[in-house]
């Protein structure tokens, strides 16, 4: 249904002569973004989610300005690619600095818009274990480090 609903506003505002180049951007990464999330809780490669984009956009854009639209689009994608390379390197990054931790470091982490002080306990693959204030121990995604915040007093 979603897929349906964005097929539908792409539609009108690529043909919309009134519409900017960015707004028609827009829409076709909303476009994008809704069939892309189909073809996961479908099983589908996202690649299938591209496609289907592609065949949609040289359907409904005009022939002037299919060139430009596709070559948009694959900056984009170049983009989304490029942003995907950085997050994984920073998520390595921070496994490094916390496998290199002891034990009983205190760290701060963002969840959102919230940042908490926890203690660092152990580093896993992708993940480490964290003791927050009230006791409780979480696996924790290592994307949320923000910084190491005190080292643990020497024993």
């Amino acid at each position: 249904m979603m897929e349906v609903i964005a097929d539908r506003e792409c539609a009108e505002v690529l043909m919309d002569p009134k519409r900017t180049v960015d707004e028609k951007l827009e829409a076709i990464r909303k476009r994008f973004m809704a069939w892309k999330a189909v073809s996961r809780s479908m099983g589908i490669p996202v690649r299938h989610a591209w496609d289907m984009t592609m065949k949609a956009v040289s359907g409904t854009v005009s022939k002037r300005e299919q060139g430009t639209f596709k070559r948009a689009l694959l900056s984009i994608k170049a983009r989304a690619s490029e942003q995907r390379r950085q997050d994984v390197k920073q998520e390595k990054e921070s496994i490094a600095r916390l496998r290199a931790l002891p034990p009983g470091t205190r760290i701060k982490i963002k969840d959102g818009d919230t940042v908490e002080e926890v203690i660092f306990i152990e580093a896993k693959r992708s993940r480490f274990i964290a003791e927050f204030h009230d006791g409780r121990r979480f696996s924790v995604p290592a994307s949320m480090l923000v910084e190491i915040f005190q080292a643990p007093p020497a024993r």
